[in-house]
């Protein structure tokens, strides 16, 4: 007689056999892996970078996810992701709140249907940096004379400093008080005076005070602008100034060329306004900033001001005279700072 195990164990076998499978279909598997590449690989941490993600292996097709980060750190999407082919992908980078190297993933559905992600190579990251920001502009003013210094500036050290001077008449200045260097293009004449922009790294923890010295004294009223910013490239802070030219009358000024920017950059911009004869109306002649720039100096006249780069792109520099005055004078400046 048979026992009854050997004419069930056909049974039994095909039961278990059943069963894996339904499991199999219950516990979905990890999608594969997709190696993948992105350029650049680095932006601010306020985002607005545009990314290009490539893989030879993908697939790419549907709606992807891009992330940014991964646990113990923020996770977070980024945006306008677009498929532009198979291979290729782009997207903007999401804002990220620590400025680190991070890792990316992107999960997508291939054009199989099949899902799949893709992350960087082992020790590729998408590095996150601190944007160029302000942290203080202080105005000095005087009546005449050869010297004129600024208020000081309460300082970390590793800031950025941005001197504009306005003076008259034919003297040559000396700066002291921090070591800074004529910006190209040297002094710039505007209306019977000069406006020059200086550029250098900060190194002193404490208390700055910009003083300029004229060889001769200016027979006007003149002024000196300072300001500092932190994350600065410390080798090549600055890039393409650009100043109008000396002549310009109206309300509405601008920087005949734009400055080609990146983000984390930022647009740093100082303006002057007279009446029509060449003298300074003073507060009554109001210089208001220009659309997407911020008034560091306060609403006035001179303007310092600036905009920092949230996306790539060409920037110019503008700013409206509020004056009475029907046909004032104007002069503005602008220049780069890259981020380090």
């Amino acid at each position: 007689m048979i026992h009854s195990f050997v004419l069930l164990a056909p049974i039994l076998l095909l039961g278990i056999i059943a069963l894996l499978g339904f499991v199999g279909c219950l516990s979905k598997p990890d999608p594969p892996v997709a190696q993948l590449a992105i350029a650049p690989n680095s932006g601010p941490t306020t985002g607005g970078t545009q990314v290009v993600i490539t893989s030879p292996g993908a697939a790419f097709a549907g709606s992807p996810t891009v992330t940014f980060g991964s646990s113990p750190d923020p996770t977070v999407n980024a945006t306008q992701v677009t498929v532009i082919d198979t291979n290729t992908m782009m997207a903007v980078t999401p804002a990220y709140p620590i400025a680190k190297p991070v890792n990316v993933t992107a999960r997508y559905t291939g054009s199989s249907g099949t899902d799949f992600s893709g992350t960087l190579p082992q020790n590729s990251f998408f590095t996150y940096f601190s944007p160029v920001s302000h942290v203080q502009t202080a105005l000095g003013s005087a009546g005449g004379g050869t010297s004129i210094q600024s208020p000081p500036l309460a300082l970390q050290g590793g800031e950025l400093l941005l001197v504009t001077l306005q003076w008259g008449g034919t003297g040559t200045p000396a700066l002291s008080g921090a070591t800074v260097q004529s910006l190209p293009g040297g002094a710039y004449p505007w209306s019977g005076m000069k406006v020059q922009v200086f550029s250098g790294m900060n190194t002193v923890s404490g208390q700055v005070v910009v003083k300029a010295t004229l060889s001769s004294a200016s027979p006007v009223a003149w002024r000196l602008c300072v300001s500092a910013y932190d994350g600065a490239d410390s080798v090549n802070p600055t890039y393409s100034p650009v100043a109008s030219p000396d002549g310009n009358t109206g309300k509405a000024l601008q920087t005949p060329a734009p400055i080609a920017a990146n983000a984390g950059d930022l647009i740093y911009s100082v303006a002057f306004a007279a009446d029509a004869g060449g003298a300074f109306p003073g507060t009554t002649n109001a210089l208001t900033p220009g659309t997407g720039f911020t008034a560091e100096s306060g609403i006035g006249n001179p303007l310092v001001q600036d905009q920092q780069v949230v996306t790539a792109a060409g920037i110019s520099a503008t700013a409206t005279n509020t004056t009475a005055n029907t046909n004032p004078r104007w002069w503005i400046f602008a220049v780069g700072v890259k981020a380090s």
